[in-house]
């Protein structure tokens, strides 16, 4: 659920404690290629890391790539892929790229996901932004069950919403999201 789905570039695809190259002609990666691409095997060693540290907790078989766009963001897709821009990437410190990637396979734990691809940073439409609440909520739960910092989501919202290169539309819908999630309790979030 991209704003626009848009602002991504391309992706190596690592599978998570291994590597897994892209087939090709499925629907995500027709996507990825109208995204602009892969980036460099060399920019996913960090996003690897931090994955890592959250498959023992999720039990969702899931790879990880890079993108090539400077745009930040993130997207997961019903087969487990889950995409983080360079841009994010530069963004984010390792907390909260964690907790970005955790907000993707918060989309990923239901059993119907979400119209693909599901994105870190969703809609203002009512539905979609219930479904990103939703995921905000499941990033901080598993985030707590892997014992690291829950408050990185909320971290990870504020930045994103700073960004100047999001539209209006997405930075309004961040705001919602977290302010809904700043008024959950504390052990909620």
């Amino acid at each position: 659920m991209g704003f626009g789905h848009a602002f991504l570039g391309v992706l190596l695809i690592a599978t998570i404690g291994g590597g897994c190259g892209p087939s090709l002609g499925g629907p995500v990666d027709r996507w990825v290629a109208a995204q602009g691409g892969f980036a460099a095997e060399g920019e996913t060693l960090r996003l690897r890391r931090v994955a890592q540290s959250l498959r023992a907790t999720t039990g969702i078989p899931f790879t990880v790539a890079v993108l090539a766009s400077p745009r930040p963001g993130a997207y997961a897709w019903p087969d487990g892929r889950v995409f983080v821009t360079r841009g994010l990437l530069a963004l984010l410190d390792d907390s909260e790229l964690t907790a970005a990637v955790a907000h993707e396979l918060g989309h990923l734990q239901r059993e119907t996901p979400a119209h693909p691809p599901a994105s870190v940073h969703g809609h203002a439409h009512d539905d979609a932004l219930k479904e990103e609440c939703r995921a905000d909520t499941a990033a901080s739960a598993l985030l707590r069950a892997s014992g690291q910092d829950s408050a990185a989501v909320a971290r990870m919202l504020r930045k994103l919403h700073a960004s100047p290169v999001l539209s209006e539309d997405c930075r309004r819908s961040l705001a919602l999201r977290l302010r809904r999630l700043e008024s959950l309790p504390p052990a909620s979030r």
